[in-house]
């Protein structure tokens, strides 16, 4: 098992079938079990099913700012679970920070010696505020 996409709360996981050496001859897997692990309850936890044709599964409502792991079971048609595969390696989810939007229609009107006044169209809603600074162009960034 492995971690593929991730974005914001949302974790995909990818797999390989089994294989027929996971399987028992006279009773054919019906599902998978996929069971996580996080910094917050410390104990895996069966998290959802996924059936035997899936080979990935995704899911939008991870907690941040925790660490998970994952691992995989197999289910037969019999209800016997396997061993759990070897555990993913730790994926720490970060809450995301957006940069804001800049400004839009920037410009400079009633230039004097020593003001100016700065027009602008915002950005986007989201924007609380703007934080203006200012430099020598004599000065390097």
């Amino acid at each position: 098992m492995e971690i593929g996409k991730v974005k914001g709360q949302s974790i995909t996981l990818t797999w390989l079938p089994a294989t027929a050496q996971l399987q028992d001859k006279t009773d054919a897997i019906s599902a998978y079990i996929i069971e996580a692990w996080n910094s917050e309850e410390r104990s895996w936890l069966e998290l959802d099913k996924a059936d035997a044709s899936e080979t990935t599964f995704t899911r939008a409502d991870f907690k941040t700012d925790l660490s998970y792991q994952f691992r995989l079971r197999t289910l037969t048609r019999n209800g016997r679970r396997s061993s759990p595969t070897r555990e993913t390696q730790v994926l720490s989810l970060k809450r995301t920070i957006e940069p804001p939007d800049m400004p839009e229609a920037l410009t400079i009107t009633d230039i004097t010696d020593d003001a100016f006044t700065l027009n602008w169209r915002e950005g986007s809603s989201k924007t609380k505020r703007y934080i203006i600074e200012k430099r020598e162009s004599s000065k390097k960034v």
